[in-house]
């Protein structure tokens, strides 16, 4: 036996629901991160490529554009040109550092002999 409910009455439960809805955040764009690699295929850049494949960048909303060189100066070269935001590269990517690149070393990756260096782009303040 269906009850007949005034629309009256059900108002107050329509702004509430109508208010929730207002609180819960919508979707966010991924922000994408240009990472270049020194060259398309080494061992030490695999994390990388499974982070992508597996879609962990994707899951804190990260858009990985995985760009690959043909050696470090290609790459410091897209570094100063502002086109990579991040770049995994090899000592001699450190090197550049002493030439003037516009570029920091965060970490080195791997034991000696260094194979695998995290550099980025100095920020705005060092232009």
């Amino acid at each position: 036996m269906p009850m007949n409910v005034p629309l009256r009455s059900l108002i107050p439960a329509l702004l509430l629901l109508a208010s929730g809805s207002l609180l819960v955040p919508g979707a966010r764009a991924a922000e994408t991160l240009r990472v270049g690699k020194a060259v398309p295929e080494a061992f030490s850049f695999v994390p990388l490529d499974i982070g992508m494949r597996k879609g962990l960048f994707a899951n804190d909303g990260l858009d990985i554009e995985s760009i690959a060189f043909t050696g470090d100066a290609r790459m410091q070269q897209a570094m100063a040109s502002d086109s990579l935001d991040v770049a995994l590269g090899s000592g001699p990517a450190m090197a550049f550092i002493v030439k003037g690149a516009p570029i920091k070393a965060v970490a080195a990756m791997a034991g000696p002999p260094l194979l695998l260096a995290i550099v980025v782009r100095r920020g705005d303040e060092a232009r």
